[in-house]
């Protein structure tokens, strides 16, 4: 269902995914599956490929000490990497949304394209 709906969307847009990617420059983590998907084997060879057989999406930020020395050094750490991340959690937003033309998916679009200028 949804994760069909993101694999087809990564599949039609793996190079922006892999700008956005390269722009985040954190380590992606989560599961992966072993094989690609049934319905997915035919794009083993794909550039995509390494993408379409995850399970889950999470990133690793990590912290230095003086993030943490007060509450507006935590902030401040904490928004930056938010900001970094907020193509990324727009691309899966479109991805899931992308069966419903809807004012949502033209101002994730409109966001993201604010956001990819940054």
């Amino acid at each position: 269902a949804a994760s069909g709906q993101v694999r087809d969307y990564i599949l039609a847009h793996w190079e922006e995914l892999s700008r956005i990617l390269a722009q985040i420059d954190l380590p992606l983590m989560g599961e992966t599956l072993k094989r690609l998907p049934r319905g997915y084997k035919e794009y083993a060879q794909h550039p995509a490929a390494p993408l379409l057989n995850r399970k889950g999406w999470y990133f690793l930020a990590s912290l230095k000490p003086e993030d943490f020395r007060d509450f507006d050094a935590f902030d401040q750490t904490i928004r930056a990497v938010t900001r970094k991340l907020e193509p990324f959690r727009l691309f899966i937003l479109e991805a899931c949304s992308i069966k419903h033309q809807s004012a949502d998916q033209r101002a994730a679009r409109q966001l993201r394209d604010f956001y990819g200028s940054w």
